[in-house]
């Protein structure tokens, strides 16, 4: 059913006698320390990192799975290392590359149920803060196809929107996830602010996404908060 993990079984090897000791996230109640500031753009000394941040959220306008967020957390567990299991957020690293998963329960009907995906890195090395998200991404769309019917939309969160703060930054559409880079373009202009560009590496991924993050009813949709 996906509701827990090994704890203690290296990858790829039995536990040959061991005692295995299993987590289950659906009853984790603690948060996670230093989650937060590191999605507010500080590190754990509370000093402003220079860094890109990528982040793909995703919305739940109506109904969010019972279970989702504990199923999730189970599925990447064979993604990442060094994780922290939060109520609401998981840290934990692809290799070297801090990632961190949060869910952010429904607040009236102007704020609905998000689930994020978020990851940082310097420009020239955003490439790897790509490769930590994307099999993330990838685990969530084939979890979601298990909810036929379900309303949800998919957007990659303006990185310079992120870098200043904004309570509400600018969404590009998640149909660009599965989408090649344009030829010939280095920047997006973000509809935020009309004078800031955003580097394509900030939005479109290195290699497109194999499932599109997209359910059919949310093909087309256009962009959030333009």
């Amino acid at each position: 059913m996906g509701l827990c993990y090994c704890l203690n079984k290296p990858k790829g090897k039995p536990l040959n006698g061991s005692t295995a000791w299993y987590k289950f996230p659906c009853y984790v109640q603690n948060d996670v320390p230093h989650a937060e500031a590191w999605i507010n753009g500080t590190n754990l000394a509370g000093q402003s990192f220079v860094a890109e941040q990528l982040q793909i959220e995703y919305s739940f306008p109506f109904t969010f799975p019972p279970g989702l967020f504990a199923r999730y957390s189970v599925q990447i567990n064979s993604h990442v290392v060094h994780r922290s299991d939060g109520k609401l957020q998981i840290f934990a690293y692809r290799g070297k590359v801090p990632v961190v998963v949060s869910y952010r329960p429904a607040k009236g009907v102007l704020q609905p149920d998000t689930l994020s995906i978020a990851s940082h890195a310097s420009l020239p090395n955003i490439w790897t803060a790509w490769q930590a998200i994307t099999p993330l991404v990838e685990e969530l769309n084939v979890l979601l196809q298990e909810w036929p019917g379900l309303h949800y939309t998919v957007h990659i969160l303006c990185s310079k929107c992120l870098k200043r703060g904004s309570p509400n930054p600018h969404a590009f559409p998640g149909e660009l996830l599965s989408q090649p880079r344009p030829e010939g373009v280095a920047e997006i202009i973000c509809p935020k602010n009309g004078s800031e560009r955003v580097n394509v590496a900030l939005v479109y991924p290195p290699t497109p996404t194999v499932i599109s993050p997209c359910s059919k009813k949310n093909v087309g949709e256009k962009h959030r908060n333009q």
